[in-house]
């Protein structure tokens, strides 16, 4: 995930435009990024996770995006009218997300399933292609989607 340089995997940069785009879209206007949010997000997360990796190497990937200096909250744009997320707000809101998935494990092995409901080894791990509905960034594969149950998850309230 991580580098000396602080960078991270591509498939890590989707994982978090992945939650900011259900962040920020969230019935129609951005979400509150506190702690609730934060715990909702880690329960969604844990029953129905955003990558085909595992639970553990998707919180190492929030880490390492959280250690480079690319921007995280302006990938999409907001709704007309709808306050965009600050950058240090958004890099908080993954920061705690991160360590409350933390905080969860570790993970038993049904929790290691992808999207896709399979629960065997992909092997190297490596990305699968896009095969999400989350308005992602170009060139940010490999991450999954944002699937029915996902969604009904993180819009409940």
């Amino acid at each position: 995930m991580a580098t000396a340089r602080g960078k991270a995997a591509p498939w890590a940069f989707g994982l978090v435009n992945c939650i900011l785009y259900q962040a920020m879209y969230r019935e129609g206007g951005g979400a509150v990024l506190d702690d609730a949010t934060v715990r909702r997000y880690a329960t969604a997360m844990r029953a129905e996770p955003l990558s085909d990796r595992p639970m553990a190497e998707q919180v190492a990937a929030l880490r390492a995006v959280l250690a480079t200096g690319t921007p995280l909250a302006s990938t999409f744009d907001p709704y007309e009218g709808q306050e965009p997320f600050g950058e240090a707000e958004f890099r908080g809101f993954l920061a705690r997300l991160a360590d409350e998935l933390d905080s969860r494990g570790p993970w038993p092995p049904a929790a290691e399933r992808s999207l896709h409901g399979d629960h065997g080894d992909h092997g190297d791990h490596g990305d699968h292609g896009d095969h999400g509905d989350h308005g992602g960034h170009g060139g940010h594969g490999g991450h999954g989607g944002l699937r029915g149950r996902l969604r009904r998850l993180l819009t409940r309230r």
